[in-house]
């Protein structure tokens, strides 16, 4: 991605002729005025003139916006997404009320504890409301799903780790 002066943008005649789909532009206003992101690529060819990104142009000159993030692109067919979107809206674990689990495996010798997350699924059928301490679960891991035994449970509005937190996949008893 590159930054360029949206004034250094050309725009072809058939994007200045057309009209744009109120809904799109409706979309990229909300998306714009909540976050403050470009939520569409805009994108140029190497004359820097537009191939795509046009509703996303016309949002940023409205606000006033003089740089924005560009692709450029030497291909005929198009070979991008078209959103830019990385789940803005989408509630994540992290942020949100998790129960987590801390755990050992049964066969280890060391006796690390390690974290798993409890799926919201869990949650919502109301299987996490019988986890105990001592019982059995799998849970994935690197090696894939392995058995192990719960130490502790914890329930925690932030993720108390900065890093992707495994879930827990059943109980065994």
């Amino acid at each position: 991605m590159r930054r360029m002066k949206l004034a250094d943008i050309k725009i072809s005649e058939t994007f200045a002729n057309s009209i744009p789909s109120e809904e799109k532009l409706n979309e990229c206003r909300n998306n714009w005025n909540q976050w403050h992101r470009q939520d569409r690529f805009i994108v140029v060819n190497p004359d820097n003139v537009l191939i795509d990104g046009y509703i996303m142009y016309l949002v940023l000159k409205e606000n006033n916006v003089e740089e924005a993030e560009i692709k450029i692109s030497t291909r005929r067919k198009k070979r991008w997404y078209r959103k830019n979107v990385e789940d803005w809206n989408v509630p994540h674990y992290r942020d949100e009320a998790t129960t987590y689990v801390y755990g050992v495996h049964p066969n280890s010798k060391s006796g690390k504890e390690f974290m798993w997350r409890v799926p919201k699924s869990w949650s919502e059928l109301g299987w996490e409301d019988g986890l105990n301490i001592g019982d059995e679960i799998l849970v994935t891991t690197k090696f894939g799903i392995k058995p192990v035994v719960i130490t502790k449970i914890e329930l925690s509005d932030k993720c108390p780790i900065n890093m992707p937190v495994k879930r827990v996949v059943k109980r065994i008893n």
